[in-house]
C-alpha cells in the first residue's frame, strides 16, 4: 500500500499550468491513499481524485486538507486542521488524517496536534496514519510528542516517523521537505531566501499498533521536485512524502 503526502502550494504562481504539474505528478505516484494540504477548493480534489482513480473523496473548506483513496471509506470526521477516514483494507481498517498545523504558532500547532491525536485514537482502527504538513521541525515539541519523546499538557503519543524508521534501514539522511535554497520558489517566483533554513515539515507517522503486528515499511522518500519547463517552478514549493507499507493481513 502507498501512502502519500503533499502540500499543494494554494498560490496563483505559475498557474494554470501548475495546476497540471500537480495532478501529472500525483497521478505517476500511483498511491493507495492521498493526503492532501492547501488544495484551493472542492472542485481540485474532485479533479485530482478523478485522476488518480480515487472514489473516496474528502474535503473540508476549513483545514484545506483532503483525503483522497482507492479504498473505500466507512466513516470520516473533520477538525480545523485536519481531515480523516477510516479506509478498508481487506480485513483492516485503517483510520488515515490529512493534517495541516498552522505555521504561525507553536502553542496553537500544540493544541492542535493533542486534539487531533485524541480525536483519531478513539476511533476502533487496526492502523492510525497521520500524515501531513506539520509545520516544525525534528527538534520541535509536537514532533517529539508524536514520537513518545515528551507529554503535551500531560499527554502521551506513541508513532513512528516513517521517514527516520527507512533512513535506519538504508542508513541515508532525510531530505528537507521545505527547502528554501532548491525549489525555484524562491528565485523564480519569489526573491531568493538565504536567511530561512529549509527544513523536514511534511511527514508519515504511524501510530505503534500494539498488541497488533506492525507493517513492514519496504520504501520511503521525497517526490514533486522536478520543475516544470515552461513555468521553472516545481509542482508546490514543498516537496511531498510517499511511504510504501505491506499490511499484515
Amino acid at each position: 500500500m502507498k501512502i502519500l503526502t503533499y502540500n499543494l502550494w494554494n498560490s496563483s504562481a505559475g498557474m494554470p499550468q501548475r495546476s497540471v504539474h500537480i495532478r501529472d505528478t500525483l497521478l505517476s505516484c500511483n498511491a493507495d491513499i492521498l493526503c492532501l494540504q492547501e488544495v484551493p477548493d472542492a472542485s481540485t480534489a474532485e479533479m485530482i481524485a478523478e485522476a488518480c482513480s480515487c472514489p473516496t473523496a474528502l474535503y473540508s473548506a476549513v483545514s484545506g486538507c483532503a483525503l483522497l483513496s482507492r479504498l473505500s471509506a466507512e466513516l470520516s470526521w473533520h477538525h480545523r486542521y485536519a481531515v480523516g477516514a477510516m479506509l478498508r483494507a481487506g480485513k483492516k481498517t485503517i483510520l488515515s488524517v490529512s493534517v495541516h498545523l498552522p505555521w504561525d504558532s507553536a502553542h496553537a500547532r500544540e493544541t492542535a496536534i493533542t486534539e487531533i491525536v485524541n480525536a483519531a485514537e478513539i476511533q476502533d482502527a487496526d492502523y492510525i496514519i497521520l500524515a501531513g504538513d506539520f509545520n516544525c521541525s525534528d527538534t520541535s515539541d509536537v514532533h517529539r510528542y508524536l514520537t513518545g519523546d515528551c507529554t503535551i499538557d500531560r499527554k502521551d503519543a506513541c508513532y513512528y516517523d516513517l521517514a527516520l524508521a527507512r533512513q535506519a534501514v538504508t542508513e541515508t539522511g532525510c531530505m528537507p521537505t521545505l527547502d528554501f535554497r532548491r525549489n525555484p520558489r524562491w528565485g523564480v517566483a519569489e526573491p531568493v531566501n538565504t536567511i530561512e533554513i529549509p527544513q523536514r515539515v511534511d511527514r508519515i507517522y504511524l501510530k505503534n499498533p500494539y498488541p497488533a503486528p506492525l507493517p513492514i515499511l519496504q520504501d520511503c522518500g521525497i517526490f514533486g521536485t522536478e520543475p516544470d519547463r515552461v513555468t521553472g517552478l516545481c509542482p508546490s514549493d514543498h516537496y511531498g512524502v510517499y511511504t510504501v507499507l505491506q499490511i499484515p493481513d
